[in-house]
């Protein structure tokens, strides 16, 4: 893996759980931060370290609102999962 990829993640992941972490100053290759992030099941966890970032340092917006939408879709899938788990045992 890049290393820059890996610093620029790692410190995504950080921000995302409200840690500190340095903003990254490098050129970021957010589509493969994306598929990185998908990969593991943390794109949720990056898209909230990507919203503390300045709004300097963050994707193109389009990039960012297609991250949202992929995000939103995700936990509306979750809660299905959820609330049918849920009627299973009641």
């Amino acid at each position: 893996m890049d290393k820059n990829l890996q610093d620029t993640f790692l410190s995504l992941v950080r921000l995302g759980i409200g840690l500190s972490a340095s903003n990254p100053h490098v050129a970021i290759d957010w589509q493969a931060l994306q598929d990185l992030a998908m990969g593991l099941g943390l794109h949720a966890i990056l898209l909230d370290g990507i919203e503390k970032l300045p709004l300097t340092s963050r994707p193109p917006q389009e990039f960012l609102l297609e991250w949202i939408g992929l995000v939103m879709q995700g936990e509306a899938c979750y809660a299905a999962q959820h609330k049918a788990a849920k009627e299973m045992f009641i």
